[in-house]
């Protein structure tokens, strides 16, 4: 069959990206046609068709007035995304399109042109959207799930973007609108990586029919365990560096296990403040790594003993549990969201409750200190891989997905 494949971003941005590229490939092995759909950047992967995607907008560099007024009716509703959602759709023909993110840079429009070209699309799920205007179901460091009933004034009222009235208003009306055209009516599958997402979509309004529980995947021959079990004796973070990460309450742990090496992997608005943290309070066993990718990521995550993922927000399908498995390691993350049911605590990692410090730095230190017990937690860890989170189990029950939504 001939799918349309939208995501806003067309390069290796994320987890979201990540999934994107990777489906992608594996349904192109098994013998369909994949169109990607979406915004011209020039981090782009090649793309034969890059030239139909619809066109980009850096949100991030600053604007004056009037382009920040330009950007934010782009947010609500972007007819020019749409026109070329609309040209893509003319020229391929596909059996179905399958929706990824696509807020703000494509915006809800193009959905209305699925629904006036009748085809069939489905969407996975990479973040709480649905249920909340700026994504996280965050309000100021707290959960929140205010808005999830469809009063998205909330978001407004305390100001959920950053602490902006005008961007959080924003995304308040894009939520808005898009409920008011019946825009996700057009989706006839909603596909929830993690079994968290979907109940509480049901629990909010979704209905259930429309909502399918299926996990994202991973190809383990990619992830290969380190030989010995990765005892390069040190714990390892691996994500964006942000509040919502549990970031806080990782140094803190650190502090109270100065005998712990960890090593931090990422990047963002967090990176001077951990530094400035770690100088001011001693932490020299914390090693700073900034981004890697590829062999390199993987050769250093290898030699670690444990992983360790102490959000303190809503996840919904993090897929560094799901690679930390993969290469034979427990992970240590906190008990909330999705991450609740991807760690069996006590077999193939430990749950803590998020951002208790003390919690978090006594289970750092008994897998540390006791390799044998991580080493088999890892093994329990690697055969969850390849019981639920293979290409072929995913291929199976995406094509079963696509055909309840009316493929043609």
């Amino acid at each position: 069959m001939t799918i349309l494949m939208v995501n806003k971003f067309h390069y290796l941005r994320g987890g979201a990206e990540r999934y994107y590229f990777d489906l992608m490939a594996l349904l192109e092995r098994h013998g369909h046609r994949v169109i990607p759909f979406s915004t011209r950047d020039p981090r782009n992967r090649p793309a034969e068709d890059a030239a139909d995607f619809a066109p980009g907008t850096d949100f991030e560099r600053p604007a004056g007035a009037l382009e920040s007024l330009k950007r934010a009716v782009q947010v609500v509703y972007s007819p020019a995304a749409r026109q070329a959602f609309a040209r893509a759709l003319a020229r391929h023909r596909p059996d179905i399109v399958h929706l990824h993110n696509f807020a703000h840079h494509l915006s809800p429009s193009i959905l209305d042109e699925i629904g006036h070209a009748r085809v069939p699309a489905v969407q996975t799920l990479h973040d709480f959207k649905l249920l909340c205007p700026t994504y996280l179901m965050l309000c100021h460091g707290e959960i929140c799930e205010r808005c999830a009933g469809g009063n998205v004034a909330h978001a407004v009222i305390h100001r959920c973007n950053r602490g902006s009235l005008a961007m959080s208003a924003v995304n308040a009306v894009e939520s808005l609108v898009a409920a008011r055209r019946h825009s996700y009516d057009h989706v006839r599958r909603f596909l929830c990586p993690s079994r968290f997402l979907r109940d509480k979509l049901a629990q909010h309004g979704f209905a259930g029919e429309r909502l399918v529980h299926l996990p994202l995947f991973l190809d383990p021959a990619q992830f290969a365990p380190a030989d010995g079990g990765g005892d390069g004796g040190y714990a390892i973070f691996v994500g964006r560096l942000s509040p919502e990460k549990g970031i806080a309450t990782l140094l803190a742990a650190a502090a109270r296990l100065p005998g712990v090496p960890l090593v931090m992997v990422g990047e963002g608005q967090l990176e001077q403040a951990i530094a400035a943290e770690c100088a001011s309070r001693g932490l020299g066993q914390v090693r700073r790594m900034g981004r890697l990718e590829g062999e390199a990521l993987l050769d250093l995550w290898r030699g670690a003993r444990f992983t360790v993922v102490p959000s303190q927000c809503y996840e919904n399908f993090p897929l560094v549990v799901v690679e930390a498995f993969a290469l034979g390691q427990p992970v240590i993350a906190s008990d909330l969201g999705g991450l609740a049911e991807l760690v069996d605590s006590g077999r193939t990692g430990i749950l803590v409750p998020p951002g208790d410090a003390a919690a978090l730095a006594e289970a750092m230190d008994q897998l540390y200190h006791h390799p044998a017990r991580a080493r088999a937690m890892g093994e329990e860890a690697k055969a969850e891989v390849a019981a639920h989170f293979t290409p072929a189990i995913h291929l199976e029950r995406l094509l079963e997905v696509y055909a309840a939504a009316g493929a043609r």
